[in-house]
């Protein structure tokens, strides 16, 4: 927590990415309310909802580069008051009694193809801002944060929807992305940019990108192994519904605290590793908590009480914000700074990409295994995946020695 009053720049970070993300929860509550309520029901919430995630998939590459070639700051400002201001819009639609399916879908993939922008630069700024050994602890405090902001704003989204109707909410959410704005204005660091980056062609700085990340073993196997575990253990967020009600029969109120376990896990992880210093065998304590995850997630199918599933669903968090923390640090420091966008906006991308492959190779194995099945199976396979964080450093000084020896051959 020290970091934070002893680093302006770092804080003035922090605060307005913790209201960028309270808005972005709080508004996220705003539209599957109005969608389910004023609009369609499920299919205008499927819709919508779909809108969210085309921006990321369709513009990472672009963004990456964008993102490379200019100050991260102005990049940040101006996101966040784009942001602000398209919701400013929009609450003026709402007061026009202007509403539809397909406004709200525009206004959702405006907030996105903007929030991609806005994603990239604060994984970059943060490297420019803090010193290499505080890394660590800087991940730690923003995971923190951003779980913290992401639970009160689901929790009081729809409080603010029912006590300031829709227009008063989204009102609210977009005065919260022009402070986030107003407190990045003030950060002050030096970024030099150079003409290697400012001065090369779009198609031609993406590939490079791509070759960058695909030939740096660390790059490229943190971010296979990360899209992989998720493509698995996001098919608990499919299951998790059924389980709660033909396994554990509750209602929507149990249903809702085990969504949240998880978030809590992460906050407490975030919170934790801001007060430690910085795990060192950070690849080998990957891999004990990734075997740890798959046993737990494999739990899931056979035990059939609310609170060990409560309990194991805050240990998946724990672990999960860890290898989150951890694997961006790895990145930031790994990554030259002129490749930091378009690594980050990769790993965005790829991950963006795989979870609807994932939602529906769950539906599709459903046919053939029961619940239970397919949760021990994944468990096994995630546990399995997680043993290969252990051949990534090896793997990357093997690549080194063998680049240094043809270095040496040449010359």
């Amino acid at each position: 927590m020290e970091l934070l009053l002893r680093n302006k720049n770092f804080l003035l970070l922090f605060l307005g990415t913790l209201l960028s993300t309270l808005g972005g929860s709080i508004f996220f509550i705003s539209v599957v309310w109005t969608a389910a309520s004023e609009l369609g029901g499920a299919t205008a919430v499927s819709v919508v909802l779909s809108f969210q995630a085309l921006p990321i998939i369709i513009t990472a590459p672009f963004v990456g580069l964008f993102v490379d070639k200019r100050k991260k700051k102005n990049i940040l400002v101006s996101s966040s008051l784009i942001d602000g201001f398209v919701l400013l819009f929009f609450a003026v639609l709402l007061k026009m009694n202007i509403l539809n399916i397909w406004i709200l879908s525009i206004t959702i993939f405006v907030q996105q193809f903007v929030g991609s922008f806005m994603g990239s630069s604060f994984q970059t700024l943060i490297p420019l801002i803090v010193k290499d050994e505080d890394l660590s602890k800087a991940n730690s405090l923003f995971s923190s944060a951003n779980m913290l902001a992401q639970l009160v704003g689901l929790g009081i989204g729809g409080i603010l929807v029912a006590f300031l109707g829709l227009q008063g909410a989204v009102i609210f959410n977009g005065l919260l992305f022009i402070i986030s704005a107003i407190c990045e204005i003030f950060i002050n660091y030096k970024e030099e940019i150079g003409k290697i980056v400012t001065e090369i062609k779009t198609f031609t700085g993406i590939k490079e990108g791509f070759a960058y990340a695909w030939k740096k073993i660390e790059i490229k196997g943190l971010i296979l192994l990360e899209g992989a575990s998720d493509f698995f253990g996001l098919a608990l967020f499919v299951l998790l519904p059924v389980i709660t009600q033909e396994v554990l029969k509750i209602g929507a109120e149990g249903y809702g605290i085990l969504q949240a376990m998880s978030s809590v896990g992460s906050l407490v992880c975030g919170i934790m590793m801001s007060f430690i210093t910085e795990v060192k065998r950070k690849y080998l304590w990957m891999a004990i908590f990734g075997v740890i995850l798959g046993i737990t997630f494999s739990m899931i199918g056979v035990i059939s009480s609310f609170w060990i599933l409560a309990v194991l669903l805050f240990i998946q968090g724990l672990l999960i914000g860890y290898d989150n923390i951890i694997i961006s640090v790895i990145l930031q420091r790994e990554t030259d700074r002129y490749y930091r966008g378009r690594v980050f906006s990769f790993r965005s991308m790829f991950n963006s990409i795989l979870r609807p492959i994932g939602y529906m190779f769950v539906s599709l194995l459903l046919l053939f295994l029961s619940i239970n099945q397919l949760i021990i199976t994944y468990g096994i396979i995630i546990a399995i995946l997680s043993l290969f964080y252990l051949l990534i450093p090896y793997a990357s000084k093997r690549a080194k020695v063998e680049e240094q020896g043809s270095t040496t051959h040449r010359l």
